[in-house]
């Protein structure tokens, strides 16, 4: 573990759930190039939200595992209300977390999509939170806290009015059209 490993993980600024993270990821990866070295920013930088199947790590193991489990409970629970068989979209995994189960099912019951994202984000949030309160000081602290900076961002990346706004231009854009071809074929 490179000395400036503790210190470089105490300046961090502390990441809080539902808040616009104070840094940006690539002023993160910036920084750890500065301060840690090309090695260990380019393992950083290979960290995805999204399982890849080769973790650098039993941390990023232990994180792809039940991300699998996620995706896997939310595709069963898809193809349950289809009336169809999950098999196609599963993907092999190693985790069972009976637990979780039970709040994923309580995210997927929220009324609004973006509402069902946000707790299905909370449950991931909350597990890494799990996952790092075994880790302090460690490279598994900086890959843990990589994937909650990657999340928060992507959460902080959502934008209500201006989603509203892509809604409503789509929503003319369709109405326009649909006019276009009414005047088309009455010609």
């Amino acid at each position: 573990m490179p000395a400036d490993l503790f210190y470089f993980i105490s300046s961090l600024p502390a990441l809080r759930w539902g808040e616009k993270p104070p840094l940006c990821y690539d002023a993160f990866l910036a920084a750890c190039q500065e301060q840690l070295g090309p090695e260990l920013t380019a393992q950083l930088k290979a960290i995805s939200l999204i399982p890849g199947g080769q973790p650098a790590s039993t941390t990023l193991a232990a994180w792809e595992d039940w991300e699998t489990y996620l995706r896997n409970a939310i595709a069963e629970s898809r193809a349950a209300k289809l009336r169809k068989n999950a098999a196609a979209w599963l993907r092999a995994g190693n985790g069972l977390y009976p637990g979780d189960r039970k709040r994923l099912e309580d995210a997927l019951n929220q009324p609004t999509p973006r509402d069902r994202e946000h707790a299905i984000d909370l449950l991931r949030w909350q597990q890494l939170e799990h996952l790092a309160a075994m880790h302090q000081f460690d490279v598994a602290a900086l890959e843990l806290y990589t994937l909650k900076l990657l999340l928060s961002e992507k959460h902080a990346g959502r934008n209500l009015d201006a989603g509203k706004k892509a809604y409503q231009q789509l929503v003319e854009q369709g109405l326009n059209q649909a006019k276009e071809q009414q005047g088309s074929t009455s010609a």
